[in-house]
């Protein structure tokens, strides 16, 4: 089973782009807003790495721009001579798991505002699967 998130943020920095394999690579920070005490603080996904067609989409973004995606978070562990580090690392691979929610991205995104009730639906229908795994996991059947 892998573990999905969702995301409604704003990009840190301009996409970082990278070709390897015949494939193109999107690295991002995504910014989320948090209230804390009654003030907006924002929290940080760093290494937000979007493949293909999502790179290709992030891509056409800039800094601040508005993003939704669904994606998969995955633990890289990194062993130096001295030192052992866990990342964190959020993947989305398909372009149907993005929405820009920008209107001034609106002209060169495949997509508009009218499409983030399918990402919407898949929030709805993982939960629903994730719901009903747990009920067969409680019945013995899992």
């Amino acid at each position: 089973m892998e573990n999905t998130l969702y995301l409604v943020g704003r990009l840190g920095k301009n996409p970082k782009l990278f070709t390897t394999n015949n494939s193109l690579k999107a690295i991002v920070n995504i910014a989320v807003s948090q209230k804390v005490d009654k003030k907006q603080e924002p929290i940080w996904f760093n290494n937000v790495e979007f493949y293909n067609s999502a790179a290709e989409l992030v891509s056409k973004l800039n800094k601040g721009s508005q993003i939704a995606f669904r994606g998969v978070i995955s633990c890289q562990v990194q062993q130096t001579r001295n030192k052992r580090s866990i990342k964190l690392v959020i993947s989305v691979d398909d372009s149907h798991n993005v929405e820009t929610l920008d209107n001034k991205n609106l002209i060169t995104s495949t997509f508009t505002l009218q499409s983030l009730p399918n990402l919407i639906h898949l929030m709805l229908s993982d939960k629903l699967k994730l719901r009903q795994q747990h009920q067969l996991y409680l019945k013995g059947l899992i």
